[in-house]
């Protein structure tokens, strides 16, 4: 399903950019750090910060808005164990004051999380904040920096098959700056 929606969109992005360079679509790029929690009756309360990388595309919705598709992971390597999250879903951007840098972001997908032979794969909600930095760097790109919470909860850690906790929530904090063509 999320191939087919990334297949159509990106389609529909090209197509759009083909058309009109400086109306339609848009892309961004993102790095930066994010702090993961993983929340059941036996893990660690601790957030663990490692890097953190993202993609988003898709068309303009007005002059204020944006919505899209984004991919992204979050990585960490602690002694022995890597854990990661992997995430792909809808989002949506809105600048509240037109002309301000300012826009907030939300977002609907699916995370999913591993570490060694730990898994989870839950449904997740996005809530943010994001600011376009008034550097020049051409009239088709935008710098700037977010900071983003996916949060899901009701999620089963499960190990193979194995159930190993039940009503498992995990949170990923994440602060980057990113690249984005108008």
């Amino acid at each position: 399903m999320w191939f087919a929606l990334v297949l159509a969109l990106g389609v529909t992005a090209g197509a759009a950019s083909a058309q009109d360079a400086d109306r339609g679509s848009w892309w961004a790029v993102g790095v930066g750090a994010g702090g993961t929690r993983l929340t059941c009756d036996f893990c660690d309360a601790a957030r663990d910060v490692g890097g953190s990388v993202d993609f988003a595309m898709g068309l303009r919705a007005g002059a204020q808005g944006r919505l899209g598709i984004e991919v992204g992971g979050w990585s960490h390597h602690q002694e022995d164990v890597r854990e990661s999250v992997l995430r792909a879903g809808v989002v949506g951007q809105l600048h509240p004051r037109p002309g301000s840098g300012l826009h907030l972001i939300g977002g609907l997908g699916w995370s999913g999380y591993r570490a060694s032979d730990l898994a989870s794969d839950v449904v997740r909600v996005s809530l943010g904040v994001g600011w376009d930095l008034p550097i020049p760097v051409g009239s088709r790109w935008t710098v700037g920096n977010s900071l983003v919470l996916d949060a899901a909860s009701f999620g089963r850690l499960r190990s193979g098959e194995t159930s190993v906790a039940g009503e498992v929530g995990f949170s990923v904090l994440r602060f980057g700056a990113y690249v984005r063509r108008r």
